[in-house]
């Protein structure tokens, strides 16, 4: 099963999926207007075993706003998921002001005051079993051509303390074709590095069992 959360902090300039910053209040409709959706099919008696929250910026919902839409999910369909992943941004535990984003009755959004281990914990604890981590290029100067709002040490951290908190599974999206295109010799500290040598970069990115490359 996929689920489309279509909600970001800002949109990049380079992406054409369904996606829009988020405004007070467009959390409470997308989880109304998801649970309708659930109510039409919850009969139909199809069975799921994995799911997959992408977007937009899933990572904007913290391990409670999770819960509840595992829960609701629970409530109509036969559920027996080997593999629960969400797609996650490094930049959205550090840019996310809670206060301007949620209103009364609203699943929260990722406060910016949140301690990252303790909340990347929280989604295994949800029931979260692996991550889609937004990396796109490990050039901070193609980083910003892109419009993304992390750095290559930033996405370094956060997969770090995703391992540490429990992620056994995580998968790297990168992308291709774009001013500065991504390539192996990029993966391996080639001329595409900047901000950290070639040896850390390429035990970032060849830990992994699944790479992701977008054109």
């Amino acid at each position: 099963m996929y689920i489309h959360f279509p909600f970001c902090r800002q949109k990049c300039p380079y992406c054409h999926f369904a996606s829009a910053p988020m405004r007070p209040g467009d959390l409470d409709k997308w989880r109304r207007g998801l649970i309708q959706e659930m109510d039409r099919y919850a009969d139909t008696g199809m069975e799921f075993d994995s799911l997959y929250l992408g977007g937009g910026t899933p990572s904007l919902l913290d391990p409670d706003g999770v819960r509840e839409l595992l829960q609701s999910l629970k409530a109509r369909f036969s559920l027996r998921l080997r593999e629960f992943t969400l797609e996650a941004n490094p930049s959205s535990f550090k840019y996310v002001d809670e206060n301007s984003l949620r209103m009364k009755g609203e699943p929260r959004a990722c406060p910016s005051s949140y301690d990252d281990e303790k909340f990347l914990a929280g989604w295994v604890e949800a029931g979260v079993t692996r991550l889609s981590v937004g990396v796109q290029s490990f050039d901070d100067d193609v980083l910003d051509v892109l419009g993304r709002e992390s750095s290559e040490a930033q996405a370094a951290e956060f997969v770090r303390l995703a391992r540490r908190a429990g992620f056994a599974s995580i998968g790297l999206d990168l992308n291709s074709g774009g001013p500065f295109s991504f390539s192996s010799s990029t993966c391996a500290g080639g001329s595409g590095a900047s901000s950290t040598d070639g040896s850390s970069r390429a035990a970032i990115v060849w830990r992994f069992l699944s790479i992701t490359v977008g054109i």
